[in-house]
């Protein structure tokens, strides 16, 4: 394994990833917004899906939740991220 991460074949294997991005970006005042992610959090754990972009994402039972707050100097950033393997084997988003 360190001798693969060394020859720079990780790099080059996560080079060829695909990789789609969807996302909803939003500004307005603080309580505004919580209250937008408590209705995306509540269609989540009710529905188990959420849609971005006319695309519609399904939740498996178990997920990993990462809660993070990064730090620059001028901007503070807090993420709420699920991951979880894609079952989708084979299957490429049109853009």
């Amino acid at each position: 394994m360190l001798e693969w991460l060394g020859k720079g074949s990780s790099r080059d294997y996560f080079k060829n990833q695909i990789i789609t991005r969807f996302e909803e970006v939003k500004s307005g005042k603080t309580e505004n917004l919580i209250s937008h992610a408590k209705e995306i959090l509540d269609t989540i754990a009710h529905e188990k899906s959420i849609t971005i972009e006319d695309k519609r994402f399904e939740f498996p039972d178990n997920v990993e939740m990462e809660v993070k707050i990064k730090k620059r100097v001028d901007t503070i950033k807090f993420e709420l991220e699920f991951e979880w393997q894609n079952e989708e084997k084979g299957d490429e988003e049109d853009e």
